[in-house]
């Protein structure tokens, strides 16, 4: 059942079920196919944890609202969905932390800070974050994780990073600069 083939008036509960439960089974399905594959153990785990624990998923649920609204490409749509929601996970998992708000539950479990500690929760963030670019293209059937995290990834780039620490050069050693 397609939303737009549906009238507004039409739209109960079970209408929404109806529609929206294939909907996030292939959401479910694309992100645990597309997510953390590629990734060190730990790093995968703390990542899979981060997108695939739960949550309501009305972010993809709307875009895939809104292609069907318009005839738009169910394929193409559904990486927007997923790229959408992979978004929202990065920003999660950062205002989790505890140079943010620090909160150490996120839906009745331990954030992904606590659980995998704070440097591999930015790094899995952070793995989120450039996957969402790469859904854009046709022919994405899982979005591949870029070569070797490290903090480095989080700067950008080293002439930013240089320009950074030489406007603080009381708080960094000299040898940094180089």
């Amino acid at each position: 059942m397609s939303a737009a083939a549906l009238n507004s008036s039409h739209w109960d509960a079970r209408t929404l079920a109806g529609w929206s439960d294939p909907h996030l089974a292939n959401v479910e399905a694309a992100l645990s196919r597309w997510v953390g594959v590629d990734a060190p153990v730990l790093l995968g785990d703390a990542m899979r944890y981060a997108v695939l624990d739960g949550g309501k998923r009305l972010r993809p649920l709307l875009v895939l609202a809104a292609s069907e609204a318009v005839g738009g490409n169910q394929a193409a749509a559904l990486r927007a969905a997923c790229a959408t929601e992979l978004i929202h996970a990065y920003s999660l998992v950062h205002d989790d932390l505890p140079c943010m708000d620090n909160d150490v539950l996120r839906r009745g479990k331990p954030t992904v800070h606590v659980k995998f500690g704070e440097a591999d929760a930015l790094l899995a963030a952070m793995r989120c974050r450039p996957w969402p670019s790469n859904c854009s293209r046709p022919t994405a059937t899982r979005f591949p994780l870029p070569p070797r995290p490290s903090c480095a990834d989080c700067l950008p780039g080293p002439r930013a990073a240089r320009a950074w620490l030489a406007a603080r050069p009381s708080t960094w050693p000299a040898s940094a600069l180089r």
